[in-house]
């Protein structure tokens, strides 16, 4: 005779199915790791994006230094070198954050997807299906945490080079108006 359970405010409870506690378990740590690497792919989504604002800005063309009589805003032509270099330095800081953030790992090649982990084998026949279900889906769970981390730490250091980027750039538009001349 199976004993009845209760929970704290003493209404009866069924018995937990091991097995389905453990799949349930799976499926909420690889539901999670999805939700991770959505938010990988969307900040990466806002560094293209940051990427394309500044270059709608026209900070790629030069000729904003000269008025319409091409006499130079700015007099010292080595401050003008000074900051012409600056924004090219920024400029390829923020497209490499690009490059850093978007290009695969090394030895990605032929890497398989996390999902494929979730298909069951015919070599674990001896298992009880819920147990292949949960080591299948464990599995999946943890080939996408490691690309998780693995793109976590790419997007860290990506942003680390578009933040320095963006600054370089911002300290060339300063110096360019604190030393600029009007027109």
């Amino acid at each position: 005779m199976q004993q009845e359970l209760y929970d704290a405010k003493g209404v009866p409870v069924e018995p937990l199915n091991s097995d389905r506690v453990l799949i349930d378990h799976a499926v909420r740590c690889w539901e999670a790791e999805q939700v991770n690497a959505e938010r990988i792919n969307g900040r990466k989504r806002f560094l293209a994006a940051g990427l394309m604002a500044v270059l709608g800005l026209g900070l790629y063309r030069l000729e904003w230094f000269y008025d319409p009589e091409m006499i130079p805003r700015v007099g010292n032509p080595w401050l003008q070198l000074i900051i012409k270099a600056l924004l090219i330095i920024g400029l390829l800081l923020l497209a490499t954050s690009l490059v850093v953030a978007y290009r695969p790992s090394f030895g990605s090649r032929g890497y398989k997807t996390a999902s494929i982990h979730l298909a069951l084998r015919r070599d674990e026949r001896g298992l009880e299906i819920p147990i292949q279900a949960a080591r299948r889906t464990y599995g999946a769970y943890g080939s996408l945490l490691s690309k998780n981390k693995a793109s976590w730490a790419k997007l860290y250091y990506a942003e680390m080079i578009f933040t320095a980027g963006f600054s370089i750039i911002v300290i060339a538009l300063a110096m360019y108006i604190s030393c600029s001349q009007p027109a």
